[in-house]
């Protein structure tokens, strides 16, 4: 894992107000948070891909500080959101707790699995995969498939899409600003995949794999995509 994400992401929660949310967890486009109906496509996209219900129990991974999870609270059972920086989940038990909430402050490669095994029937990371590299989300499903129940359903949201990177950076500027921060030995957004790494990580670990386009709306949309695994 990126070590410096940590100090990326609290030093995004000391720029501004502690209740700029958006902001925090970088849904932003040129600097610009983007408007609620683009946070409303992904608590929607969630929703519908996990089939989320009041019987479920759910663990967001990389929950940022919250934004997303107390949203997917409102329809299910419990939900746990796992969260590395500390900023951020000072900032979710503050301002985005609920009755059927909890957060916990720590890799999801760190956690107990014997006291989570076969616990969760959903779960879900947005925008998380880009911080892992390719051997580290192979070594999360592992861990996602110890944790969860027969029958659960796995929603990666907000994958980089390495076929489309060009469509993020879109101009010689950008391109430029991506050589530079490539020669200093960095992608600027993190790990891009490609989708055939998805439907191999299923051969390998036996799930079901289907991998999508995002909404149209979706501000994201032209430059990554989404992917749901099933158990059972």
């Amino acid at each position: 894992m990126n070590l410096d994400i940590k100090k990326y992401y609290s030093g995004r929660v000391n720029e501004k107000a502690r209740t700029d949310f958006l902001w925090q967890v970088g849904k932003t486009v040129g600097g610009q948070e983007v408007p609620q109906e683009q946070i409303d496509l992904i608590v929607k996209a969630i929703i519908g891909q996990l089939e989320l219900s009041e019987n479920d129990m759910v663990i967001d991974i990389g929950c940022g500080n919250g934004l997303l999870t107390k949203r997917a609270s409102e329809f299910v059972r419990e939900i746990t959101g796992i969260e590395l920086t500390q900023e951020l989940y000072e900032i979710a038990l503050e301002y985005n707790s609920a009755k059927n909430t909890q957060y916990i402050n720590a890799s999801i490669f760190d956690i107990d699995i014997e006291q989570q095994k076969s616990k969760y029937s959903k779960v879900y990371l947005y925008e998380v995969l880009q911080h892992l590299s390719l051997i580290e989300s192979d070594k999360l499903i592992e861990v996602l498939k110890k944790i969860t129940k027969e029958e659960a359903v796995i929603y990666l949201g907000g994958i980089l899409d390495i076929e489309k990177r060009w469509c993020f950076f879109n101009t010689n500027e950008r391109k430029y600003r991506y050589f530079e921060s490539v020669l200093s030995g960095k992608d600027p957004l993190g790990t891009w995949y490609y989708k055939d790494f998805f439907y191999y990580l299923g051969e390998k670990h036996e799930l079901a794999i289907e991998c999508h386009t995002q909404d149209s709306g979706l501000y994201t949309s032209h430059y990554r995509f989404d992917c749901v695994m099933r158990k059972g």
